[in-house]
């Protein structure tokens, strides 16, 4: 399984899918109040994971979605190509 992920300042990690396999795209989400990530994702039936820092998101990413998948009698063989999208956003304050 590969992630692609793509931070908040534009910096890419790009991979090409393997022939014939589909691209599941995850968007991730940081919510302040909880102090959480939190992961979604439309192509993955029933995917919704959160976890304190981004690198264990991935990690509960890469252990749901091959059985979210099979749950849901989505095929796949040997490789699954996924796309992460993170995304935060901050207010700072300024000193006067």
């Amino acid at each position: 399984m590969q992630i692609v992920a793509r931070a908040p300042s534009g910096e890419t990690t790009e991979r090409t899918p393997g022939r014939g396999c589909m691209l599941y795209h995850v968007k991730a989400e940081w919510d302040a109040e909880a102090r959480v990530w939190v992961a979604a994702s439309d192509d993955v039936p029933g995917l919704v994971a959160e976890a304190a820092t981004l690198e264990g998101l991935i990690e509960d990413i890469r252990a749901l979605v091959p059985d979210l998948l099979d749950l849901n009698g989505v095929p796949h063989t040997g490789q699954i190509d996924l796309t992460l999208t993170a995304e935060r956003s901050e207010a700072i304050g300024l000193a006067a």
